[in-house]
């Protein structure tokens, strides 16, 4: 069911992981573009295919991605890789560490190169050793002073993603942590509406805890679920009321991009596409609509 909204049509946006295939990024960014204004490059795969090419191939493909954001006029924002020890921006070992650091950097620089100016990083992976556990917020604190540094000078805004609940592998910050990281070091918070559901306190919770990171988001991650298998699903095809979320979110001043994007790589992308369009023009004809009419 659509309520009134003030979600614009041109802030919907679709990520590459919906059609997997990192070693052709221009065309998969051309095939994403159809009929939407800004793309989500997703890096997990194509970092290593990327930064893997000799020099001059290199720069090729930074020119052929160049060429389709000039025909298409799409925003491209880029989403960094955050599988494997080399994402591990809060681990314990120094080494790690510092090679997670630079892995992003390369991220950043490319980044830039391809005219994209927000890049999201995640923060982690959980350490076993309980002790080594508690200082990981200073270990990703410490990663940040380096990537914030090189962000600014590129005029690049960091987001920061937090996975959802239950991933016992992952570090997965508190809301709390998540206000403080972007106080400290001016962050802007990616918020996933679907990864930020506590399926023990749904409905009031969710909407206590979104209020108070309201003034941090930067960019939103949006699919569907069904609800009673906790699968995720095409915009549309579930029944979790992401709408009612992205509107809440308009009506308290969001105005950024909003990314449809998949759990899984073995989803089918195409029906994630197909839906996305489908919810895209359900907006413009509710934007068309006079405020106490726009409600279906």
């Amino acid at each position: 069911m659509f309520v009134n909204s003030h979600i614009k049509p041109n802030h919907l946006g679709i990520s590459t992981n919906l059609v997997n295939n990192p070693a052709d990024i221009s065309g998969t960014l051309t095939r994403t573009a159809h009929g939407f204004p800004v793309v989500e490059l997703e890096m997990e795969n194509a970092a290593n295919t990327i930064f893997d090419l000799d020099e001059q191939s290199y720069y090729k493909r930074i020119s052929d991605i160049l060429t389709v954001k000039q025909l298409t006029g799409i925003n491209i924002i880029v989403h960094a890789p955050h599988r494997g020890r080399n994402t591990n921006l809060a681990a314990a070992d120094t080494r790690v560490r510092e090679s997670a650091v630079e892995r992003m950097l390369q991220v950043m620089e490319f980044s830039y190169l391809i005219g994209a100016r927000m890049l999201t990083i995640n923060p982690g992976y959980l350490e076993s050793n309980p002790e080594l556990a508690k200082r990981q917020l200073q270990y990703f604190k410490d990663s940040l002073c380096v990537l914030v540094a090189r962000a600014r000078s590129l005029g690049i805004q960091l987001c920061l993603a937090n996975p959802r609940a239950g991933r016992p592998k992952r570090l997965i910050l508190s809301d709390a942590q998540i206000i403080e990281l972007c106080r400290e070091f001016s962050l802007r918070y990616t918020f996933d509406v679907i990864d930020f559901i506590n399926f023990d306190h749904l409905k009031g919770r969710y909407f206590m805890r979104l209020r108070k990171l309201l003034p941090y988001i930067g960019n939103v991650h949006v699919a569907d679920m069904k609800m009673e298998k906790r699968t995720w699903m095409p915009l549309g095809k579930g029944n979790f009321p992401f709408h009612d979320v992205l509107s809440f979110l308009s009506n308290h001043g969001y105005n950024g991009n909003v990314i449809v994007t998949k759990q899984s790589f073995e989803d089918d992308g195409n029906e994630y596409i197909k839906q996305a369009h489908c919810y895209r023009q359900n907006l413009s004809v509710l934007n068309a609509l006079p405020p106490e009419a726009a409600v279906a």
